[in-house]
C-alpha cells in the first residue's frame, strides 16, 4: 500500500510555507525593532526642541504597540491554519495509506529487513517485532572500510500511527544507547513492505523477511 503522492507533495509544500513564514515573522520583528529605535530617537530629538509636541510620545508608543500586536496576531492566525492543514493532511494519509493502530501492530509483527545507503554509509539490519511487545534488532553500518555492528533488544508499540520502540539492551552503546526511544511515523505498510519517517525526517523502507 503506497503513500498517496498528492498528500505527500502537499505536505512538503506546507513545510516549505511554514519555514518561509517563520523567516518572514523574524524579519518583520527585526524591522519593527529597527524602525522604532529610529522612530523613538526622532521623537526624542523633536520633543527636546519643541516641548509642546510631547504628545508624539503617546502616538508613537500606541502605533508601535498596535503594529507589534498585528505581527503576533498574524503569526497566531497563520500558525493555527497551518496546524489545521497539517491535521487534515495526516487524516487523509491515514485514510489512504495507513490502517489503524491495532491493524498496524498486526502488520508490523514479524521480521523486517533493511538494506540501504544513507549519508555514504551502507546500512543493513534485521529486526523482529514480537507479538508480546518485545523486539530484537541486529545489523551493521559500514563507511569507508569502518564497520560498526550492533544488536539491540527492547520493547515496541504502535500509537497514533507511530511505531515507538525503546532500547533496553545494546551491544554497541556508542551507536545505540540503552534507554534510547525512537518514534517513527508509518507512512505506508503492506504485508511485504513498510515505509516510515524517523525523528530526523529521513524516510526508510524495510521489506518483510521471506520466512516471517
Amino acid at each position: 500500500m503506497a503513500e498517496d503522492p498528492n498528500t505527500d507533495t502537499i505536505e512538503n509544500e506546507l513545510k516549505s510555507l511554514e519555514s518561509s513564514f517563520d523567516v518572514s515573522i523574524k524579519r518583520k520583528l527585526l524591522l519593527w525593532v529597527v524602525r522604532w529605535i529610529i522612530g523613538f530617537a526622532i521623537i526624542a530629538v523633536v520633543t527636546s526642541y519643541f516641548p509642546g509636541v510631547s504628545w508624539l510620545w503617546y502616538v508613537g508608543i500606541a502605533i508601535a504597540i498596535i503594529s507589534l500586536i498585528a505581527i503576533f496576531a498574524a503569526k497566531s492566525i497563520l500558525s493555527r491554519r497551518f496546524r489545521i492543514a497539517r491535521s487534515t493532511i495526516e487524516s487523509l494519509q491515514r485514510e489512504i495509506g495507513v490502517p489503524g493502530d491495532e491493524e498496524l501492530a498486526s502488520l508490523i509483527t514479524g521480521e523486517w529487513k533493511l538494506d540501504t545507503t544513507h549519508e555514504g554509509a551502507d546500512v543493513s539490519a534485521l529486526s523482529e517485532y514480537r507479538s508480546d511487545g518485545a523486539f530484537v534488532s541486529s545489523g551493521s553500518s559500514s563507511n569507508g572500510g569502518f564497520v560498526a555492528k550492533f544488536k539491540t533488544e527492547g520493547t515496541w508499540r504502535v500509537q497514533d500511527n507511530y511505531l515507538i520502540w525503546t532500547v533496553e539492551k545494546s551491544s554497541n552503546p556508542g551507536l545505540i544507547a540503552p534507554g534510547t526511544t525512537c518514534k517513527e511515523e508509518i507512512l505506508s505498510i503492506s504485508g511485504q513492505e513498510m515505509t516510515y519517517r524517523d525523528q530526523d525526517g529521513t524516510v526508510w523502507t524495510e521489506l518483510k523477511a521471506e520466512d516471517s
